[in-house]
């Protein structure tokens, strides 16, 4: 059984997700590969439930992202 701590909407700050916050690279070098078992552990340190499927496309979108910044 999980705890959960219910709070008022005004009390919630909402932001956008920073993808360097998780990793670490330096601009113009090649980044280590995201694999799977990287978003999962993300995910768990998140609390967050997810699916296989979901997983997935967290690994595409951030693979995509840090292609395009890399490049």
């Amino acid at each position: 059984m999980k705890i959960v701590e219910v709070v008022h909407a005004s009390s919630v700050k909402v932001e956008a997700l920073d993808f360097k916050s998780f990793l670490s690279f330096e601009k113009k070098e090649r980044s280590e590969k995201i694999t799977k078992k990287m978003v999962k552990k993300i995910a768990k340190q998140l609390k967050l439930n997810y699916s296989e499927s979901e997983i997935l496309f967290a690994k595409k979108i951030m693979t995509a992202y840090l292609k395009d910044r890399i490049v």
